[in-house]
């Protein structure tokens, strides 16, 4: 199962709450459904959960269920009944006029509790999140512009700064930082969608800082070999070349301590000489000066 289908699981098992609550979530899966008209209300969803769920505020806030639930590829929900959809539209404070677009009534949301719940059925009616393994989005759509316009500040007011988007007639909003989401998940009503999601963020950073301790190390070890074999080959040279007898001691030292251990790192051949790493990196600077502007090579 997907994140996104465990956080619309978990916000279908929510507690009800008040009747204030329960008109509120239906209110917000109504609105993002795929047509809310003076004729028909059609919800579609493809996830299990989500059609018990409304049955059951339905039968609750207004005594009744939908005249139809089917479809091919997810479940069709459809009220087409007149006396219905009277009773669907004077719950939210509507009235059922032909032609009418719907909008949002703010009065349907007085209470904190009440606008928590409409936030769950917009998001179970229109919301989806990416596994957030591969990046932080959660986006709500609708087919209806006004509709993301007038939802942007009841969003507002609860610190939520979610960016408009459009693409092919479709119209949303979208949720790209971690933090807005895990807070959005919360307030919506799924704290375990919310932990899982900050647990996720936590093992990605793990995993991240040890990649880049890992390459920053590779590098590191790559460039110390590379390091090596060039004093290697340029230390040989200069011990083949007519400046070799004329070196100090220390230089001499030096050399011979990369030739005879070509894997050694720099602090342990600084070990074995007895001298410290800054002296034998100066070191290996001089000689690898000096191997710069050498004779050419004689028997050695």
């Amino acid at each position: 199962m997907s994140f996104s289908s465990r956080l619309k699981a978990e916000l279908c098992a929510a507690p009800q709450g008040k009747m204030c609550c329960v008109t509120a979530e239906l209110y917000g899966v109504f609105l993002m459904g795929q047509t809310w008209n003076a004729e028909l209300l059609r919800v579609v969803t493809t996830h299990p959960d989500l059609p018990a769920r409304l049955r059951a505020l339905m039968l609750r806030r207004l005594g009744f269920e939908f005249d139809e639930a089917g479809g091919h590829g997810g479940r069709s929900l459809v009220i087409h009944d007149a006396k219905k959809l009277d009773a669907v539209f004077g719950a939210f404070g509507l009235e059922r006029i032909a032609g009418q677009s719907i909008h949002l009534n703010h009065a349907a949301l007085e209470d904190n509790c009440c606008r928590s719940a409409f936030c769950r059925g917009v998001f179970l009616s229109g919301g989806s999140m990416t596994d957030p393994e591969k990046k932080y989005h959660l986006e709500i759509l609708t087919p209806h512009r006004h509709l993301t316009r007038e939802l942007i500040p009841v969003l507002h007011e609860y610190g939520f700064e979610p960016k408009q988007t459009s693409r092919g007639g479709v119209y949303g909003l979208i949720f790209q930082s971690s933090e807005s989401i895990e807070d959005f998940l919360t307030f919506m009503g799924a704290p375990l969608a919310s932990l899982e999601l900050m647990q996720i963020k936590q093992m990605k950073e793990v995993r991240n800082n040890v990649n880049r301790q890992v390459n920053c190390e590779t590098r590191n070890f790559v460039r110390t070999l590379d390091a090596a074999a060039r004093q290697i080959d340029g230390f040989g040279r200069l011990r083949r070349s007519r400046e070799w007898d004329g070196l100090p001691e220390p230089l001499k030292a030096a050399a011979l301590a990369r030739l005879e251990a070509p894997d050694a790192s720099l602090s342990e051949l600084a070990e074995t000489l007895g001298i410290g790493r800054s002296a034998l990196n100066h070191r290996f600077r001089k000689l690898e000066a000096l191997n710069g502007v050498c004779s050419p090579s004689r028997p050695h």
